[in-house]
């Protein structure tokens, strides 16, 4: 846990222009990563993506075919190990049935997807198993039906003859992480660097046939807000001591220290967790650089098509 100084410090060189991240990476850069798929040679499709910083997670999904007799909400069960459940629930509600899952108005096909976390998360864990989901997902392969579409489904046992999930229309979402402090955006904060920041979201995003999409926003509390207080040296000093003049004692004026250190707090120099939410016009950036042709979704979309299983 960073101290109040050295949270000072970093939210300082994160308000500059262009912010100066511990990593030396620039605003929109995420962290590098290894990701492989089809790793798994029992399952429909999997996945497995280690950041940088060691933190490693694997997919597996499952196909079954199975009677329909509920809504299509529960045609995709997702069981995360190794995390929380607010991750968890962010996750599954990111995650809808594609047009491929229907076989007919009898059967349909039920994923079963497993995340294992395989490391202790050293930041915030979503946006490493929102990815890994997704390349999985791409990686999953379909039986090829064989029999008529109001027939009981029948399929061909030649796995070549499979057929992808989602087609070159329909692809799954990536939830993206995105952090504000003063004025910046930052993409894919690490650990230390949510540790100051003043709104966090995270961020679904889909590839449509005009563009990038935003499927849904969700707010995650950062943990700036539950940081101790900085206290000045003028203040530590002056607010406790106690000045002797003969048999009385007076203690230093305290609105006087209080001053100083609301001037040290507009200069930086002293830590305050911030207070707050996100305006509207931040909102409206981060969306556009988001969404916008060669913007932050499309570049993330392009790197996940060039990985090769």
């Amino acid at each position: 846990m960073l101290s109040p100084s050295e949270l000072a410090f970093l939210r300082t060189s994160l308000s500059q222009s262009p912010p100066i991240r511990p990593d030396l990476r620039h605003a929109r850069q995420f962290r590098p990563l290894v990701a492989e798929s089809a790793i798994l040679p029992t399952a429909n499709g999997s996945a497995r993506v280690c950041f940088s910083d060691g933190t490693e997670a694997i997919v597996g999904v499952k196909a079954e075919v199975q009677k329909t007799a509920q809504s299509s909400s529960s045609w995709i069960e997702l069981s995360i190990d190794g995390c929380d459940q607010d991750v968890s629930a962010i996750l599954a509600e990111t995650l809808q049935p594609p047009a491929s899952l229907y076989l007919n108005e009898r059967w349909h096909w039920r994923l079963f997807i497993d995340v294992l976390l395989l490391s202790q998360p050293l930041s915030y864990p979503l946006p490493l198993l929102s990815l890994t989901t997704h390349i999985a997902l791409l990686d999953t392969r379909l039986p090829r039906r064989t029999s008529d579409q109001e027939d009981d489904p029948l399929f061909d046992d030649d796995w070549d003859a499979a057929v992808p999930l989602y087609n070159a229309k329909e692809k799954p979402p990536v939830t993206l992480l995105v952090m504000t402090v003063a004025d910046n955006i930052i993409f894919d904060p690490n650990k230390d660097e949510l540790a100051v920041a003043d709104n966090v979201l995270a961020i679904s995003v889909v590839r449509a046939d005009d563009g990038m999409k935003v499927s849904a926003i969700r707010t995650v509390d950062p943990p700036s807000r539950m940081t101790p207080l900085g206290i000045p040296q003028t203040a530590s000093t002056s607010q406790t001591q106690a000045v002797a003049e003969g048999e009385q004692q007076k203690m230093v004026d305290i609105q006087g220290a209080n001053r100083d250190l609301e001037v040290e707090k507009e200069k930086g120099a002293v830590w305050s967790p911030p207070r707050g939410g996100l305006k509207r016009q931040m909102l409206m950036r981060i969306l556009k650089m988001v969404t916008e042709k060669g913007g932050v979704g499309e570049e993330v979309m392009d790197g996940v098509a060039a990985i090769d299983s």
